[in-house]
């Protein structure tokens, strides 16, 4: 990983997104490199068994044998993992994935570590995640190119100012729920109209493939690559026009305005849980 220095890495909070991160980290990394860490003994034996890497309750312990340190537990989970660990985090390197969390927080609450925020998303699974990483203040160059190389192992990765990361959160983060929302839909819909509902599940996801897949290759904008199949009079501009009069674009769009509230709002009540403690 170059300039990582094949410094072990803990996930602290190894649940649905810190799994994700992990299955994809070991396509290509070895699974000595990792330790993670669950509240449950049940979690931990899963960990263990079915991601084979070390895996404990005792989120110190994993701190401990790590340089760099994956923060993926609950947003309001924080301020008291923080209480935990934070004597243990001097001079490693500590990434948060939670929502809405900022540095500043996250600087007092992990002082003498060198801070990251990152919004990865779930399909970091199959390594086709896009991640976006903000580096806090007083992390060095060789930092940010270890944190970079080790999320580029799971996709896209690109380093972004810290105040587009609420954004991020709600069309990165949150995007694919969206995403499937509507991939469902189509399946629903093919269903509907006398498709055998495994083959209507794998041609809606193949159309959403194929689609992003122009878009990435070809640099189009989505509305010319639309005018491509909408001919006059034809089925596309029909169905085009049913989606216009149910406002689907301007229901997206009202989903992610309101999934960047909630990012502002986890940011308050952490700023407000630091400052009681």
């Amino acid at each position: 990983m170059g300039c990582s220095e094949d410094l072990k890495i803990s996930v602290i909070g190894c649940g649905k997104i810190g799994e994700a991160l992990v299955k994809g980290f070991l396509k290509h990394l070895p699974n000595s490199r990792f330790i993670a860490t669950a509240r449950s003994k049940s979690r931990v034996d899963y960990i263990s068994h079915f991601l084979n890497i070390e895996a404990t309750r005792n989120n110190r312990e994993a701190v401990g044998k790590s340089g760099i340190i994956i923060l993926a537990v609950k947003p309001l989970q924080i301020p008291a993992v923080a209480r935990d660990i934070s004597e243990f985090v001097n001079g490693k390197i500590l990434v948060s994935v939670a929502a809405g969390v900022s540095i500043s927080s996250l600087m007092e609450m992990f002082p003498g570590a060198r801070i990251f925020r990152a919004m990865p998303n779930i399909a970091a699974k199959v390594n086709s995640s896009f991640t976006a990483i903000s580096p806090g203040p007083g992390v060095s160059d060789k930092d940010v190119e270890a944190v970079y190389e080790l999320f580029r192992l799971v996709g896209e990765c690109i380093v972004v100012d810290e105040c587009l990361m609420n954004a991020l959160t709600a069309l990165n983060g949150s995007g694919p729920a969206y995403v499937l929302l509507v991939l469902e839909a189509l399946k629903d819909a093919g269903l509907k109209i006398g498709l055998p509902g495994d083959l209507a599940l794998k041609i809606s996801a193949y159309v959403m493939l194929g689609t992003a897949k122009l878009i990435l290759e070809l640099n189009e904008h989505p509305a010319k690559i639309r005018d491509l199949i909408t001919t006059p009079a034809g089925t596309t501009i029909e169905g085009l026009f049913i989606l216009e009069k149910y406002r689907l674009k301007a229901g997206i769009m009202e989903a992610l305005e309101a999934s960047m509230r909630r990012a502002e709002k986890i940011f308050l009540d952490i700023q407000k849980a630091v400052n009681t403690h």
